[in-house]
């Protein structure tokens, strides 16, 4: 909905319209671990791979703003990185190797713009598992432009997948994956279940 600018009772009397009519429902996400009470919401995106790392990393920077920041925060997790070991269960099947971006998605988009999930749909009662690697620090280096435009889910080594919930979890296959972000906000270290709740959220939009 518009909103009219410098006129605030005009804009409070558009949004109580908007309260009445009902807006728009969108679905949201839980995100716990698996034998904890304690959860977390989130609308966007849950990462636990080397975007995470990545995330925790820029929220450490004053400079550059912007996608700038998540470049420099790039460059210095590569020089330590190494592919870590998931087993993922979703709601039919099981996928477990090392990997390097794991991204459970409601919307598609993540920090500075980057479409991580390009087809992700916040009102179709499914989440979009997008799940890269192994990749080489190379290999990162090379895919993580195509993040901005979503192309990268057409490399040979991205896997998209759709389920309603999920169980992520640290396999020995390989080192054990950063701290999850979820939305930009640490939630913390696998497992992590994590399980949409359609039109959970109304929107004024």
């Amino acid at each position: 909905m518009d909103l009219p600018r410098h006129d605030v009772p005009a804009a409070i009397t558009a949004i109580e319209e908007g309260l009445e009519t009902g807006g728009r429902s969108v679905d949201a996400v839980v995100v716990e671990p698996p034998d904890y009470g304690a959860h977390e919401w989130y609308l966007g995106v849950l990462s636990c791979g080397v975007d995470a790392a990545v995330n925790a990393k820029a929220n450490t920077l004053a400079w550059p703003r912007g996608s700038g920041r998540y470049v420099r925060a790039l460059m210095s997790v590569l020089r330590t990185f190494r592919p870590y070991g998931y087993r993922i269960t979703l709601d039919d099947e099981t996928w477990e190797s090392t990997g390097t971006l794991v991204a459970v998605a409601n919307g598609a988009l993540i920090g500075g713009g980057m479409r991580i999930a390009p087809d992700a749909r916040m009102d179709d009662g499914m989440l979009d598992v997008v799940i890269g690697g192994p990749l080489s620090r190379r290999e990162v280096l090379s895919l993580f432009p195509k993040v901005y435009s979503g192309a990268h889910v057409h490399h040979p080594a991205c896997t998209v997948l759709h389920t309603t919930t999920a169980l992520i979890e640290h396999s020995h296959v390989g080192p054990v994956p950063p701290a999850a972000f979820a939305d930009g906000e640490r939630i913390g270290p696998l497992p992590l279940r994590v399980q949409v709740r359609p039109g959970a959220v109304r929107l004024l939009a």
